[in-house]
């Protein structure tokens, strides 16, 4: 079994990589215009299944740094929607959500708009 990445927040608590990522992808779920491949949580329980994990951890990944945690995003955006304003909805979700769920504001989240879909 693969080591996962984990996140030191203090002494006692660390956050593993399946945790933040699944975060951040329901974040991204909340806002319109983001297309990845796999991903729609139930919206009522706010839960991905397995594969919405294994495509997000194509899409997401982060790193810890002394300033805090940085998150470099791959999305898609839906053809019609505004990339500039879509990606900034990306990065403030994706911030709020981190910083509600788990106390911490993260250092950057980066955003790579990496297609259109149609």
């Amino acid at each position: 079994m693969a080591d996962l990445k984990v996140v030191q927040i203090d002494d006692l608590v660390s956050i593993s990589e399946n945790a933040l990522i699944t975060i951040a992808g329901i974040a991204l779920n909340d806002v319109e215009g983001v297309f990845i491949k796999g991903l729609k949580a139930d919206e009522k329980q706010k839960a991905l299944d397995k594969t919405g994990i294994k495509n997000l951890k194509k899409s997401i990944d982060f790193i810890q740094h002394d300033q805090g945690i940085m998150f470099e995003v791959s999305i898609s955006i839906t053809y019609g929607s505004n990339i500039e304003e879509t990606s900034k909805k990306v990065q403030q979700a994706i911030f709020e959500a981190i910083e509600r769920n788990i106390g911490v504001k993260p250092y950057k989240v980066n955003v790579i708009v990496n297609g259109i879909e149609f």
